[in-house]
């Protein structure tokens, strides 16, 4: 099974900013010298959800640390960016990291973000539906396209990419059609946090719509060895010292979450209401032990590629790092000797 460090961490307010990214810089690189496969960077935009915001940007700053891991995206939101100037950046992203990048793409959903780049949220999959196709237009070259959203005309991409024909791609899918398009096109997905019998339903029908579409052998063995599904984890040395401890945290998240995600401003009361269901849904919390337990059920079910998420909600450093720690000395040894998946 693969373990990926999912890095969007808030921030409390400009003061916060710049520790906060050089905080993650500093976890991101304890993933790489033990034992992580990859990293994974989220894109959002003004509301403190995201202190670095832009995944391209710092994927280039990350990539000549990075020794082992695999770079990606999840998920680059994709109406924020210029097809032709996506295609350009992905290709020297897959150069820098010699092929280990994984382009993950998205529509996001925050209101205040598509109101701040002054695009129309409603018509978020339509963009999304036009960028991708005028994306592997560009990559394949001599391309012209003049559409709804965007109009392009292009001889080739420079840089030309380090993985043929292009960077290799994934998709967020929260929808049947997406899920089944996804396959199609022989891209990995990338799953919400969703309980493990509607991972199943999902990988299930991401498994079929694959073998339906013939696609050769190493393309289904890369798509079910990219099977993604995101967690929150905080760890601790008991489940009560974890419980206790990662309260102030998750509301402080929930918080901006809502706004980010929603345009929702709730308040600390209602937070508090939400946190229960939240835990059961989204995270995994305890001893390492319970950590097991619980990836293990995830894995029975398909699922070969497993994001945590260990900075969130402004929380002191040393707690994430805690958790970061014992998931790679308690944790990780476990899985290493697990098959990836259910083949």
């Amino acid at each position: 099974m693969r373990f990926s460090l999912y890095v969007n961490p808030q921030t409390s307010g400009p003061e916060d900013d710049l520790r906060v990214i050089r905080a993650v810089t500093q976890h991101i690189e304890y993933a790489d010298q033990n034992g992580f496969d990859a990293v994974f960077l989220t894109e959002h935009h003004t509301t403190g959800y995201n202190a670095f915001a832009d995944p391209l940007l710092f994927g280039a700053y990350l990539a000549p640390r990075l020794r082992h891991l695999t770079l990606g995206f999840s998920v680059a939101v994709l109406p924020f960016h210029h097809p032709l100037r996506f295609a350009t950046q992905c290709n020297l992203l897959d150069n820098f990291m010699e092929g280990r990048f994984i382009a993950g793409f998205g529509t996001g959903n925050g209101p205040l973000e598509y109101e701040a780049f002054g695009l129309p949220l409603e018509e978020r999959r339509a963009i999304v539906n036009e960028a991708i196709e005028v994306v592997l237009g560009c990559w394949r070259g001599n391309y012209e396209h003049h559409g709804r959203y965007f109009n392009v005309k292009v001889e080739r991409v420079i840089p030309a990419p380090y993985t043929q024909p292009h960077p290799k791609l994934a998709r967020a899918v929260t929808s049947e059609e997406s899920l089944v398009d996804t396959a199609h096109r022989g891209w990995p997905v990338l799953l919400g946090r969703f309980p493990e019998q509607r991972i199943k339903q999902y990988i299930d029908q991401y498994r079929e719509a694959l073998e339906a579409s013939n696609h050769p052998e190493d393309v289904v063995r890369h798509c079910l060895d990219w099977v993604t599904v995101l967690k929150l984890v905080y760890l601790a040395e008991s489940e009560e010292q974890a419980y206790t401890e990662l309260r102030p945290s998750l509301i402080r998240y929930l918080i901006q979450a809502a706004k980010a995600n929603s345009s929702d401003f709730i308040v600390e009361e209602q937070a508090n209401e939400q946190a229960d269901a939240f835990i059961e849904r989204a995270m995994i919390v305890g001893t390492p032990r319970q950590a097991i337990e619980r990836i293990e059920s995830y894995a029975q079910v398909g699922v070969s590629n497993m994001m945590i998420w260990t900075a969130f909600g402004s929380m002191p450093n040393e707690q994430s790092v805690r958790t970061l720690r014992l998931f790679v000395e308690e944790v990780l040894p476990h899985f290493r000797h697990v098959p990836a998946g259910v083949r």
